[in-house]
């Protein structure tokens, strides 16, 4: 399942939820956790999590052809694209 981000439009509190993709948008349907607002909760646009694993770095970047396709998309997202993430994806797997 993956983990969604959301924030308050009201009071900025930002909290992340572990739900099933069809219930992505439930908590924007509840009030915020901190300060109760109605409707003030809004989806935040957030990227996938990476683990970057330097002990397989080498075995994966060379057995799996579509990994270094993944990780050009990943490292041209928004959020990571111009961090020393983008960096260290190019400079490791690409």
């Amino acid at each position: 399942m993956p983990t969604y981000d959301y924030k308050c439009r009201k009071c900025n509190h930002a909290f992340e939820e572990f739900l099933p993709m069809h219930k992505c948008n439930a908590p924007t349907e509840m009030p915020c956790p901190e300060c109760k607002c109605k409707e003030c909760v809004d989806k935040a646009f957030s990227t996938p999590g990476l683990h970057l694993d330097r002990r397989t770095n080498d075995v994966t970047k060379n057995k799996d052809p579509q990994f270094k396709e993944a990780m050009e998309r990943v490292s041209k997202a928004a959020g990571v694209k111009g961090t020393k993430y983008e960096r260290e994806i190019k400079g490791k797997y690409l």
